[in-house]
């Protein structure tokens, strides 16, 4: 028997996060990602059982994202499966806004500045409706903002001297460890509810939405 599970940098993903990342894509991009591929032809390189029968062949071993499989652990092999930007979050992520992309400004990657702005439009439009009632982009709300790999940063969402909608407290960490140090890199950025907390998250990753 085969036992598989998702692996994306390091860390497990479960079954059902990779279908929902999986669907979300797809209903967001209108394209499909590859599911593994299995080859008869390959063989598992560190078994204590033997040779392996048919049914536990392993599957060949191609692209950059990697899925484990785990065979009654006995050996480790990878599976080609493109696992899309948020799929290690995507349990996690309740109501959200649609995405929003900037290309950035020098700005925005000013350590002296430390913030990123976010379009008042965009705000107006789509993340002040999603607010309570208790929680004022003027007085500063704490959130956290996750990566493309899922990793957390604290910052804060606020409006600057009611002009500017930015995240801060915590961008310049952001931008740096992402190697966003380039203006004219684009980002793409989306606001959600965690499910779990309800509280305000928001996540950032690099490039134009539905880049591969």
């Amino acid at each position: 028997m085969v036992r598989v599970h998702y692996r994306h940098n390091n860390r497990i993903i479960e079954k059902d996060v990779y279908e929902t990342a999986r669907i979300f894509h797809c209903l967001c991009t209108g394209e499909q990602f590859p599911e593994p591929s299995y080859s008869s032809d390959e063989q598992v390189s560190g078994s204590t059982s033997g040779d392996m029968d048919d049914e536990n062949e392993a599957p060949s071993i191609n692209g950059d994202e990697d899925v484990a499989l785990e065979v009654e652990e006995v050996a480790e092999v990878v599976a080609p499966v493109v696992i899309p930007a948020l799929a290690v979050i995507m349990n996690i992520i309740g109501a959200r806004s649609p995405p929003w992309e900037k290309r950035l400004t020098k700005s925005d990657v000013s350590e002296g500045q430390g913030r990123l702005i976010v379009r008042k439009e965009f705000v107006t439009n789509h993340l002040l409706p999603m607010f309570n009632a208790d929680e004022d982009p003027s007085e500063g709300i704490d959130v956290t903002v996750y990566n493309g790999e899922g990793r957390q940063y604290d910052m804060q969402f606020k409006l600057w001297a009611s002009k500017l909608y930015v995240l801060t407290k915590g961008w310049n960490d952001f931008y740096k460890t992402n190697n966003l140090t380039d203006p004219g890199l684009y980002v793409t950025l989306w606001m959600f509810r965690h499910v779990e907390t309800h509280k305000i998250c928001f996540a950032v990753t690099a490039g134009q939405f539905g880049e591969p």
